[in-house]
């Protein structure tokens, strides 16, 4: 080989704890170092690597992988029981997955006692936003046999649980009725009457954010903020990604004492402890499931899931819930600072 007038030698190796190309098999490879040329590509530079630095240092942003970002790290350390473990965490996020089984339940039962019967939170001020939630329909044209309920929550600074749906009709017009009625009855409450509603409409098919963000602002006043994903498209996108990030939110909320329920708390369709009590039976069966890859180098992914053992139960409260806690996390952002007055 080194009697070819050109020679590249390209290795690959993963980020461990020793990254100098000049050591090791590397000098098995190259029978005479010197003659060749060494470009090094790495996610850390040197001066960090001196450091001590075993993540992408800030240096060499412009060489991170797209499959390497922030929101895969937060995935990955919510589910991995090897926190410490920075090296098994690196090969993970390239795609080498020793996980095969369900990481197990999402909500400590002895949490969601204490959500359903610690004292209530009382509002004593004007609210300026409330996120509504809204997530369709999906299943059976046979409300009896359909595994989705079309669900609606309603937040007070991601913090908050002010009111909760679970419709289990499918016509539109009386889905639409009941939303409305929800957000107006919010309206007429004291410490509400001129809040400011940021709508997140789940968008599967694309079709019913639109129509439910028309019906709402028809019906509800101006006062509403429209929440997201991709510019030019009304409504949200749930992906296996976006609910880790949303169950790592209401996690550390519950961690930290911080999740509660408004004394006002209502449903518009039955009574607020019988919605609770479906509320916390979804929270008892929900789990993360690891999703096996396709192939050995596919990123690793994983996805939250209420429907029990047999796929039939439903969990659109509880994933409701999630998103409409999120919500203040996606509006304290960048992209809608020209509303944070």
């Amino acid at each position: 080989m080194l009697a070819v007038k050109k020679t590249v030698v390209v290795a690959i190796s993963t980020i461990g704890k020793s990254t100098d190309t000049k050591h090791g098999g590397f000098r098995q490879i190259l029978a005479k170092p010197d003659d060749f040329c060494e470009i090094r590509i790495t996610l850390i530079c040197d001066e960090c690597l001196a450091k001590g630095v075993r993540n992408p240092c800030p240096h060499k942003k412009w060489n991170k992988p797209h499959w390497f970002s922030d929101d895969d790290k937060t995935v990955f350390n919510l589910y991995s029981d090897s926190k410490e473990d920075q090296d098994t965490k690196n090969r993970e996020m390239y795609g080498i997955s020793s996980l095969d089984q369900d990481t197990g339940r999402c909500f400590k039962s002895s949490d969601i006692l204490k959500l359903v019967t610690e004292p209530r939170k009382v509002f004593d001020k004007s609210v300026r936003y409330v996120s509504v939630s809204v997530d369709p329909f999906t299943g059976s044209n046979d409300v009896k046999r359909a595994t989705s309920d079309y669900a609606l929550v309603t937040c007070v600074n991601g913090t908050i649980i002010l009111g909760m749906e679970a419709i289990s009709s499918n016509e539109p017009k009386e889905i639409e009725d009941i939303i409305i009625r929800h957000l107006k009855k919010i309206r007429e409450m004291e410490y509400f009457q001129t809040c400011i509603f940021l709508l997140d409409v789940e968008s599967g098919t694309g079709l019913e954010a639109p129509r439910i963000d028309d019906a709402v602002r028809s019906s509800t006043g101006k006062d509403i903020i429209s929440i997201w994903d991709f510019e030019n498209k009304k409504g949200t996108f749930t992906s296996n990604v976006a609910k880790s990030l949303m169950l790592e939110n209401i996690l550390n909320k519950l961690k930290r004492d911080e999740l509660q329920i408004a004394r006002d708390f209502f449903s518009i369709l039955e009574p607020p402890e019988s919605v609770l009590a479906k509320l916390s039976s979804q929270m008892e069966r929900t789990r993360t499931q690891y999703i096996p890859s396709k192939s050995m180098t596919a990123p690793v992914k994983f996805t939250v899931d209420g429907k029990g053992v047999n796929g039939k139960e439903k969990d659109d409260l509880i994933i409701t819930l999630m998103r409409s806690l999120y919500v203040f996390v996606k509006f304290y952002t960048k992209k809608y600072q020209k509303y944070h007055y």
